[in-house]
């Protein structure tokens, strides 16, 4: 019924009366269909025209094109569709068809502790107890506002219970949201140092580090492509004495406990096709952050981070991206579980992934060249779910180049050989694209240290 009723809105619409010319049109209606569970004024807040707006007929695909990638970005549905129909000779009505995804996640959790794939199958042998194992529960677009709850139990390597929940818009005007989270870890095996820009591990009989955390967000999205995020959150933090006798500035100054308050503001300015893996746009994130702000004396650390990339398709098959990520802390001494260079989350160099480079600053510069190779969507007939039955499937041969410098003024020996100098890696690699923002990058490459490798992962370079 109910795509019928849009069908009947795009087909049926009165006529608007304005100037006898055809250099413009009126908008008269806007039709939206699909959305079974997502409310009409989520998917019109990311649509920049308002009925008896004038738009000009060379402005459709442009409106058509933005329309789409927004509503991608939300996360909320597998497929958008932007049609126009031109009603009578300056009237048009805007059509926005819809394939929602599958909101609720209950599935078993099986993820590696360490920090990439190649680390724990080179450096781990494979260990499988190094392996988190449990719950991951998700409900996404609450009472069909974009809306997310995330309940994480997981046992393993590390033990955690985690909770998540996201309110992106909490005002009329649809522009500012809050989120919430609280979580307690645990852990036996503990990275207690960098060697040779390696990790090394204590592991304690019962618990060798807990972990508390607790805070909340203010976002405000005045438009449609800038967020603006102001962060709060209190941390409780111990260690078994063991780590501060093998590393007195784990905490600083022998300490086995760390309590602090954070504050973070976060700048984001997004105009990518998809976020998961764009191809075209380009991304500028700024964050600064405060750990301690001199309230309590455990912590006082002051970062700034700033990130921008970029994406251009250079022909129908052939995609140019580029990165510039660089990172500056103070002082100098900081905690060694606070202190954060190269080689952790997805920052690193190709053929660096199995090595820690610690140091208070950092450049990391990232480029990548994409041929698709090919582009196909597999309909699978015994799946009646429009949610699954459709599955795109897109697969690029690329070549990647990468070059970093870290800087360490810690004069620290026994991490030298890569930190206060130039490192480079470069490599071919496919990337393989589906539903559900899965990549997976099947990488070749070689770095500065002449060292070369296979390398998997799971999320886009840039």
């Amino acid at each position: 019924m109910k795509y019928l009723k849009a069908l009947s809105c795009c087909f049926f619409l009165s006529p608007c009366f304005c100037q006898h010319n055809n250099t413009f049109y009126i908008l008269q209606n806007i039709c939206i269909e699909g959305n079974k569970k997502t409310k009409d004024f989520i998917i019109l807040r990311e649509i920049d025209v308002s009925i008896n707006d004038t738009i000009l007929p060379q402005q459709t695909s442009v409106i058509s094109d933005k329309t789409r990638s927004r509503l991608i970005n939300t996360g909320l549905f597998l497929e958008v569709n932007v049609l126009w129909k031109q009603d009578s000779n300056q009237s048009i009505s805007l059509f926005i068809s819809v394939i929602e995804r599958f909101y609720t996640y209950a599935l078993p959790q099986l993820d590696l502790a360490d920090r990439n794939f190649n680390e724990w199958w080179q450096d781990r042998n494979r260990d499988l107890r190094r392996l988190d194992y449990g719950f991951d529960i998700k409900q996404k677009n609450i009472r069909g506002r974009n809306e997310t709850l995330t309940l994480r139990l997981v046992a393993g390597f590390n033990q955690k219970a985690e909770m998540y929940y996201s309110i992106p818009y909490i005002d009329k005007n649809l522009r500012t949201g809050i989120t919430f989270n609280i979580g307690y870890i645990t852990n036996k095996q503990v990275a207690y140092r960098s060697f040779q820009h390696k990790l090394d591990f204590y592991e304690h009989p019962s618990t060798a580090r807990t972990r508390f955390t607790s805070g909340f967000s203010l976002m405000r999205r005045n438009k449609f492509y800038a967020l603006h995020t102001l962060s709060t959150s209190l941390n409780y933090n111990t260690v078994a004495d063991t780590i501060t006798r093998l590393n007195p500035d784990y905490f600083l100054h022998e300490s086995a406990r760390q309590f602090f308050i954070s504050l973070r503001y976060t700048y984001v300015y997004d105009r990518r096709d998809r976020f998961y893996y764009p191809t075209k746009g380009y991304y500028i994130r700024v964050e600064t952050e405060m750990l301690g702000m001199k309230i309590f004396t455990d912590l006082n650390m002051y970062s700034m981070y700033a990130e921008w990339n970029t994406y251009v398709p250079l022909s129908k098959r052939l995609y140019f991206a580029s990165g510039i990520r660089t990172k500056s802390s103070l002082p100098t001494l900081q905690p060694y579980y606070n202190q954060r260079g190269l080689g952790y989350k997805n920052y690193w160099v190709s053929g660096f992934e199995r090595y820690v480079i610690d140091g208070q600053h950092y450049g990391l510069i990232k480029t990548n060249l994409k041929l698709k190779i090919f582009e196909t969507v597999v309909r699978q007939r015994f799946i009646r779910s429009e949610k699954f039955n459709k599955q795109p499937w897109e697969l690029f041969l690329k070549w990647h180049n990468d070059a970093a410098y870290v800087v360490d003024n810690t004069i620290n020996p026994n991490n030298s050989t890569l930190s206060n100098r130039w490192i480079a890696g470069t490599g071919l690699g496919l990337d393989l694209v589906t539903y559900y923002d899965i990549v997976i990058r099947m990488e070749y490459s070689m770095n500065s240290k002449l060292e070369s490798g296979f390398f998997l992962h799971m999320k886009a370079a840039i």
